[in-house]
Protein backbone atom coordinates (compact mmCIF):
# COMPACT_ATOMS: atom_id res chain seq x y z
CA UNK A 1 0.00 0.00 0.00
CA UNK A 2 1.69 3.16 -1.08
CA UNK A 3 1.10 6.46 1.23
CA UNK A 4 0.67 8.78 -1.91
CA UNK A 5 1.11 9.43 -5.44
CA UNK A 6 4.11 11.85 -4.62
CA UNK A 7 5.70 9.30 -2.45
CA UNK A 8 5.52 6.78 -5.17
CA UNK A 9 6.59 9.50 -7.55
CA UNK A 10 9.68 10.36 -5.41
CA UNK A 11 10.49 6.83 -4.93
CA UNK A 12 10.50 6.08 -8.60
CA UNK A 13 12.83 9.02 -9.09
CA UNK A 14 15.18 8.05 -6.61
CA UNK A 15 15.28 3.92 -8.02
CA UNK A 16 15.82 5.35 -11.39
CA UNK A 17 18.76 7.54 -10.12
CA UNK A 18 20.39 4.66 -8.44
CA UNK A 19 19.58 2.17 -10.35
CA UNK A 20 23.27 1.99 -11.70
CA UNK A 21 26.90 3.05 -10.25
CA UNK A 22 27.25 5.60 -12.49
CA UNK A 23 24.01 7.04 -12.08
CA UNK A 24 24.81 7.04 -8.03
CA UNK A 25 28.25 8.70 -8.73
CA UNK A 26 26.64 11.59 -10.65
CA UNK A 27 24.33 12.39 -7.43
CA UNK A 28 26.77 11.97 -5.01
CA UNK A 29 27.85 14.59 -3.15
CA UNK A 30 31.65 14.51 -2.85
CA UNK A 31 33.33 14.21 0.05
CA UNK A 32 35.43 16.89 0.20
CA UNK A 33 32.48 18.82 0.10
CA UNK A 34 30.18 17.72 2.94
CA UNK A 35 32.72 17.00 5.58
CA UNK A 36 33.75 20.72 5.86
CA UNK A 37 30.23 21.80 6.30
CA UNK A 38 29.29 19.38 8.23
CA UNK A 39 32.01 19.53 10.98
CA UNK A 40 31.16 23.36 10.96
CA UNK A 41 27.53 22.70 11.71
CA UNK A 42 28.80 20.67 14.62
CA UNK A 43 31.40 22.93 15.41
CA UNK A 44 34.18 20.56 15.22
CA UNK A 45 37.48 20.85 13.69
CA UNK A 46 38.53 19.39 10.57
CA UNK A 47 41.45 19.21 8.82
CA UNK A 48 42.75 17.49 5.21
CA UNK A 49 45.56 15.32 4.94
CA UNK A 50 47.28 13.57 1.64
CA UNK A 51 48.19 9.94 1.73
CA UNK A 52 51.67 9.34 1.02
CA UNK A 53 52.10 6.83 -2.17
CA UNK A 54 48.39 6.93 -2.77
CA UNK A 55 46.46 8.11 -6.11
CA UNK A 56 45.37 11.24 -4.57
CA UNK A 57 43.63 9.86 -1.29
CA UNK A 58 42.67 12.15 1.89
CA UNK A 59 42.31 11.77 5.50
CA UNK A 60 39.87 13.70 7.09
CA UNK A 61 40.35 14.52 10.69
CA UNK A 62 37.28 15.74 12.25
CA UNK A 63 37.42 16.68 16.15
CA UNK A 64 40.37 16.69 18.36
CA UNK A 65 43.41 14.91 16.86
CA UNK A 66 45.01 14.87 19.84
CA UNK A 67 42.27 12.45 21.18
CA UNK A 68 43.93 9.27 22.36
CA UNK A 69 41.17 7.17 20.32
CA UNK A 70 39.85 7.62 16.94
CA UNK A 71 37.82 5.96 14.66
CA UNK A 72 39.07 5.02 11.36
CA UNK A 73 36.21 4.77 8.51
CA UNK A 74 37.15 3.14 5.28
CA UNK A 75 34.13 3.58 2.36
CA UNK A 76 34.33 3.23 -1.22
CA UNK A 77 32.38 2.62 -4.35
Amino acid sequence: MSRSAEHDARNDALRSQFSSLDGARAQAIPDAEVFPKRAKILGLAHEVQDVPNSDGAKIHWIGDRSSKKVILYYHGW
